[in-house]
């Protein structure tokens, strides 16, 4: 039995008497001990505590709700507010008494009839100007009247569990007292140094007493750790006045809009989102290990198979557990912009796991362990509590965080999850949604898809490079499940666990070594500067006979990407060949090139300096001020300066392959196009010292001839020698451009074209524009191809009629040229006119600003879709193969 009984007093209602007695019972026995006095044990001290009482069950949280003048009720609570204010009256000079001239009292409101919401706000205003409640906000001190109201064995309810809510932005604000040695009397107490707080007596229906001291707190969300209890010693005066300082409003998110949120992230972060925040949690713990386990004690008693994470990391104290399972925004990490967002793992893991997920984690502090479980209650998230007794079996209370346990119900003792190559660190075990819930898999929402070999391969493409510890890599696995005998992998090399009907499984560990262990050593490689911040493309060719990716697809995607590198981690991971294009890389060499992009990272520290960021969800990337990345920007710099091993690997394949386009090509396109332009010239915004109209660049740049100059006149390919000209560039209008420049009829040059056969993805089109990507036509090098799709139906069609109906008896394959080489030539007449329109000026604003065609309107009308309804029903392409046929194969009727 304890000998020392400890009795707290107030500001103590969000703690427990285990919580307590951890700091209260080292201080007292040493006290006592250096004070000459016995020997005290630690089972000889005890803390009563009666602090929960003051609570509403079931509604003790961290957190403490938006209240204001409109959550006061009629009766104690409006009173009580009222004798607060007329004894602050009484003895603070600052503070106007209700009934005081000028006063918005309660006694001046009440015979104007107006509203009890607006006494008590001109209470609270009142109140806000005298010493003790100067920085009191508003809600604490409705709250501190509502806990007043709510006297300890009053009105009580059958007792339920109460559970701390996981709130938005939950802070652990420490409760700071004014000092201890206080004694009750008459209206008022008065501290040690002075500083006066007024005492209330109350008293209930059965004739008890009751001491309610208002004590001097600042933002309230918890107690400080250590915060002594308040003993009374004697009466006081009130002291020195002090000016009136209101507290601001804190912007809050209702508790009830939680859920929401988290969903919304959860939506947001796709699959196997949780995987990502669970490592990238542990491996900032500093672990070595990282193991994405299942459970063995449950699978042999229940035949229950949950998913653990498990790390040797520096783990986390009770009271980090509690701030990094309950703040919603926070978690007890740095918070910010190139950090953490202190959402990520609850937003990812809590939707799809309602029954619970138990976080056990173990200190050099709490060598034993410290166990939570945090579950969702109806439209909130809160921390499941269990009775405390002490070694006597008596009951102390509850508590949320527990030493784990032997539990039948869910057939494990939790405390022997605990593998032995953990000291410190911590264990996560997700329990779906409920106790029977398989969670091994992952989520088991149908659209997401989720498998073991998925979360393997997600984890190695979303990882970069593996960390390394003390010159090893950090080791991550992940642990597989299948029936032993069924596949011919060595038992022995595994572990075998029983479940209750016999069946034999047996757990596969499976080793993550991140993306860029996959990329083969390669001698092609290098890397290309891609914008002005600082952008950076790695570039790597794997030649063949080499696979382009090394291991096998148990582990990774069998292709290679382009992905960028933010903070080690992959993002915007993509094969296709729309990506490659962008960036010069075409179809011939895509399958066999990898490219990793690392832009500068956005942060706090650098405000004014352009940065890529992560979304909320960390699902993909945006620029400084919320912009898509840049790949037009990045993919036309690579190309501009496109490495010479790769362009020597694309003319080798071409070579060998016997592509070389038609030696005409180039006369014919350049006959077209100068008749194209000098009707189509275009009106558009080009850089000039004269000008008036402020722009930016709109990302290309032409050539024009200066004056006394002389031009081939060949659709924009002059020779060599013959005058000179100037570059001038294209501006897209802007108000805050930094150029100038003046409209001016201007023209381009143009792309090659060719034939091909178009693979499933773009096979309902009939034409695509690559822009980065260049040929060579009678010794002129061209940048871009528009390729037209040989086998669709209307292509097929066009062949057929023109060979089989219209000239049956020439060569058949001279005639399909023909019509190909026509339809050719009509794309890419189609391109230059659509890529001449760009800086275009076409209208003004109300207010005289330009309103001109940009780069994004051009790439529009040079989409598989824009440029496949350009080359339907064309009635002057069926008039030109009708003249030229007849030149080389007679005319249409000698033909039949």
């Amino acid at each position: 039995m304890a000998r020392v009984v400890n009795v707290h007093g107030i500001g103590q209602e969000f703690l427990g008497p285990e919580l307590m007695g951890r700091d209260v019972r080292p201080a007292l026995r040493d006290g006592v001990r250096l004070a000459g006095g016995p020997r005290l044990e630690p089972e000889d001290v005890a803390c009563a505590f009666y602090g929960n009482l003051y609570f509403e069950e079931g509604t003790r949280s961290l957190d403490i709700p938006p209240w204001d003048e409109t959550d006061v009720d009629e009766g104690l609570e409006a009173e009580l507010l009222e004798a607060w204010w007329e004894q602050a009256a009484r003895v603070d000079p600052e503070v106007l008494g209700p009934d005081a001239v000028g006063s918005r009292g309660p006694v001046g409101f009440s015979c104007l009839r107006l509203l009890l919401s607006e006494r008590v706000r001109a209470a609270i205003e009142a109140l806000s100007g005298s010493s003790f409640f100067a920085k009191v906000s508003d809600r604490l001190i409705v709250f501190a009247l509502k806990q007043v109201r709510r006297v300890p064995g009053v009105g009580r309810q059958p007792r339920q569990p109460p559970q701390r809510s996981l709130h938005t932005h939950v802070r652990h604000w420490p409760l700071r007292l004014l000092a201890t040695n206080f004694c009750a009397g008459r209206g008022g107490v008065e501290s040690q140094s002075g500083t006066l707080v007024p005492a209330l007596l109350l008293e209930d229906p059965s004739g008890q007493k009751y001491l309610q001291v208002s004590c001097h707190v600042g933002e309230y969300g918890g107690p400080r750790k250590g915060a002594r209890s308040c003993a009374f010693s004697r009466a006081l005066a009130l002291g020195s006045p002090r000016r009136k300082s209101n507290m601001a409003r804190r912007v809050h998110v209702p508790a009830d809009a939680v859920k929401n949120l988290i969903r919304q992230a959860y939506e947001a972060g796709g699959p196997y989102q949780w995987a990502r925040e669970a490592w990238r949690n542990s491996e900032e713990s500093g672990a070595s290990i990282i193991h994405f386990g299942i459970e063995e004690q449950a699978a042999r008693n229940k035949g229950v198979l949950r998913r653990t994470i498990m790390d040797n990391g520096s783990g986390m104290v009770p009271d980090d557990l509690l701030v990094f399972l309950s703040s919603f925004g926070g978690g007890g990490k740095p918070i910010g912009v190139d950090g953490n967002f202190g959402q990520g793992f609850k937003s990812s893991v809590l939707p799809w796991n309602p029954y619970g997920v138990v976080v056990i984690s173990y200190t050099e502090q709490t060598p034993d362990g410290a166990m939570v479980w945090i579950q969702r209650e109806g439209d909130s998230y809160t921390f499941k509590e269990w009775d405390v007794q002490d070694e006597d079996g008596m009951y102390l209370g509850r508590d949320d965080v527990m030493l784990p346990y032997e539990d039948d119900e869910h057939g494990c003792h939790w405390g022997e999850i605990r593998p032995d190559w953990m000291t410190t660190g911590t264990i996560m075990v997700l329990l779906g949604a409920s106790a029977e819930s398989d969670t091994w898999q992952g989520d088991p929402e149908p659209a997401r898809h989720e498998t073991v070999d998925g979360l393997v391969r997600y984890l190695n493409g979303r990882v970069i490079e593996v960390p390394e510890r003390q010159g090893k890599p950090l080791e991550t696995t992940v642990v597989d499940l299948y029936r032993k005998g069924e596949t011919d992998r060595r038992d022995t090399k595994d572990k075998t666990v029983e479940l209750p009907n016999g069946t034999l499984m047996v757990w596969r560990p499976r080793r993550v070594y991140g993306l860029r262990h996959y990329i083969p050593d390669t001698l092609l490689t290098g890397t290309v500067q891609v914008d002005d911040h600082g952008t950076v493309v790695e570039w790597f060719y794997v030649p063949e006979p080499d696979a382009p990716v090394k291991g096998t697809n148990d582990y990774v995607a069998q292709r290679p990407v382009v992905v960028v590198d933010y903070q080690g981690e992959a993002y915007h991971a993509d094969h296709t060949k729309h990506r490659y294009r962008q960036f010069g890389i075409t179809d011939e060499i895509k399958g066999r090139t990898w490219v990793i992009l690392r832009p500068p990272v956005f942060s706090d520290s650098r405000p004014t300096q352009w940065g890529v960021l992560t979304q909320a969800s960390r699902h993909i990337l945006i620029t400084k001020g919320g912009g898509e990345l840049p790949w037009e920007e990045w993919g036309d710099r690579f190309f501009a300066d496109f490495p010479e091993p790769l362009k020597k690997v694309l003319d080798d394949i071409r070579s060998q392959s016997g592509a070389r386009a038609d030696a005409s090509m180039g006369k014919n396109i350049s006959r077209i196009l100068d008749r194209l332009n000098a009707r189509f010239k275009a009106s558009r915004l080009t850089t000039s010292a004269a000008g008036r109209i402020l722009g930016i660049p709109a990302g290309t740049a032409i050539a024009s001839r200066r004056e006394g100059t002389s031009s081939t006149g060949s659709g924009g390919s002059g020779s060599a020698g013959r005058g000179s000209s100037a570059t001038r560039q294209l501006l897209q209008p802007a108000r805050g451009g930094t150029l100038t420049g003046a409209p001016s009829a201007t023209r381009g040059g143009y792309p090659a074209f060719d034939w091909a056969s178009f693979d499933m993805e773009e096979a309902k089109y009939l034409a695509r524009y690559v822009q980065n990507e260049t040929r060579e036509i009678d010794g002129q090098e061209h940048r871009g191809v528009v390729y037209l799709n040989t086998d669709h139906p209307v292509f097929q069609q066009e062949f057929s009629y023109w060979a089989n109906e219209v000239w049956p008896k020439p060569d058949s394959a001279q005639v399909r040229g023909l019509v190909q080489r026509v339809y050719g030539e009509e794309a890419v007449a189609h391109v230059v006119h659509a890529q001449n329109l760009n800086g275009t000026l076409v209208a003004r604003t109300a207010s005289g600003e330009p309103v001109a065609i940009g780069k994004e309107d051009v790439s529009q009308l040079l989409s598989p879709q824009a440029l496949s309804a350009a080359l339907l029903g064309l009635v002057n392409v069926e008039q030109r193969i009708l003249t030229q046929g007849g030149g080389l194969f007679g005319g249409k009727a000698n033909g039949r």
